[in-house]
This record gives C-alpha cells, sequence and structure tokens, in this order.
C-alpha cells in the first residue's frame, strides 16, 4: 500500500500559505502604523512594534511548522521508495554461494594451537607471549627464548628475544 499523504501536504501547504500571509500583513500594518501621524509619541510606538514583532514571529512561525511537516512527508515518501527498491534487489540478485579455488592451500589459524596455561595456569612450559617473533614460554627455573636458555625474568627474556631479532 503506497501512501501519498494528500492530506497532509494540502493542510501543510495551507498552514504555510496563512502563516506567509500573517506576515507579511503584520510587517505591513506596523510599517504603516509607524508612519502615520495621528500616533502618540512614546510608548505606543514601542506597543506597536512588539505587537509587529509578534505578529510577524508567529506568521514565521506558521511557516516553519508547515515546512517542517513537509519535509516529514517527504523523508516518509522517499523511505518508502528506498524500501521498494531494495525489496526489488533481493527478489533480482542471485545467491551465489563463495567457494574457495580448488587451487587455494588450507591453512590453519594461528590460534589453534592450544595453550597450555588455559586449563593450568602453573603448567610446565606455558606460552606466555609473543616478543619480536620470538616465544616466551615460563618453566620453573625460568623463562625460554624460542625454545633457548633460561632466563631469571621476563625483562631479561625480552631482552634476549630483541637481541635475537637484531641478530646479535
Amino acid at each position: 500500500m503506497k501512501q501519498t499523504f494528500t492530506t497532509a501536504r494540502t493542510l501543510a501547504t495551507g498552514i504555510e500559505l496563512v502563516g506567509w500571509v500573517i506576515f507579511t500583513l503584520t510587517l505591513i500594518g506596523t510599517a504603516i502604523a509607524l508612519n502615520s501621524g495621528n500616533t502618540p509619541p512614546g510608548a505606543s510606538k514601542l506597543v506597536v512594534l512588539a505587537a509587529g514583532a509578534t505578529g510577524t514571529l508567529t506568521g514565521l512561525g506558521l511557516v516553519l511548522a508547515a515546512q517542517l511537516v513537509q519535509a516529514q512527508v517527504a523523508t516518509a515518501i522517499n523511505t518508502s521508495q528506498i524500501l521498494e527498491h531494495v525489496a526489488n534487489l533481493k527478489t533480482q540478485t542471485t545467491r551465489a554461494t563463495m567457494e574457495p579455488p580448488v587451487t587455494a592451500r588450507h591453512h590453519a589459524p594461528l590460534t589453534a594451537r592450544p595453550e597450555p596455561y588455559v586449563t593450568k595456569p602453573q603448567a610446565e612450559g606455558r606460552f606466555l607471549r609473543m616478543v619480536k617473533g620470538y616465544e616466551l614460554h615460563k618453566y620453573s627455573d625460568g623463562i625460554s627464548v624460542g625454545g633457548e636458555g633460561r632466563y631469571p625474568t621476563i625483562l631479561a627474556a625480552e631482552k634476549r628475544a630483541a637481541e635475537l631479532a637484531a641478530g646479535e
């Protein structure tokens, strides 16, 4: 069911027209009242200006409200057209299955290696972290760097991994 919102658009157009008429008539009336020679000086000119400002703001407020309604209606119509277009796209597209090329070799993900510390945090030889491409493992007598040696602290092991990575 496609909605056109003709009533809302017609009312908004009418309200906008009334707003512009009020705005115009108030400006003209204020100008005439201020320029006529029969207005007493002083506070009465201020009253005429206040009434004119109130009238013009009322007219502009009606124009604003009408344009907001028209924008909302335009948004609703455009949204329904977009949804209709997207629905037509879904029926037109074919569902092709994405299959890997036959020549592609299978690689195990990098996280496939079970980490011993997950189940046993104090396990011997548990993996700590990677530093500069070298694995650090925790043992009871220290920390090994890439399976080499034992270092008393993690900082010493990280320093050795940096040295190995630098080629020293």
